[in-house]
């Protein structure tokens, strides 16, 4: 989402491919938190947001993430709860692959391609 606040053209291209091909675009509250700062600045990640499927950090998963985050040795809670969010077969589009390499190893998620904008 940061990417997509910034015009990053290749994160763009991504985003509006798996639109293109119905391919849900996931995220959850935090990651939301962590790039919403000045909305009246910010069409682009309003015009983003509204494509995307957001779901809640709720206590469910900030269990589950601080429980993968002990098993994996990372300590970023909204990384650990966006590697729960991923599905076999996935791309997760990060500005931090190694720390959400090693989340998604650690849950045995070989199949989901990690881009790095």
């Amino acid at each position: 989402l940061i990417a997509c606040d910034r015009l990053h053209r290749q994160t763009w291209v991504l985003f509006e491919s798996a639109l293109a091909d119905r391919r849900p675009v996931v995220t959850h509250t935090g990651i939301v938190a962590q790039v919403w700062r000045q909305p009246a600045r910010q069409a682009r990640l309003v015009r983003a947001l509204r494509a995307v499927d957001i779901h809640p950090l709720d206590l469910a998963l900030a269990l589950a993430s601080g429980v993968l985050l002990a098993e994996s040795g990372t300590s970023n809670v909204h990384d650990a709860a966006l590697a729960l969010l991923c599905r076999a077969g996935d791309t997760l589009v990060t500005s931090d692959p190694d720390d959400l390499g090693r989340l998604l190893a650690e849950r045995r998620m070989d199949s989901v391609a990690i881009v790095s904008p």
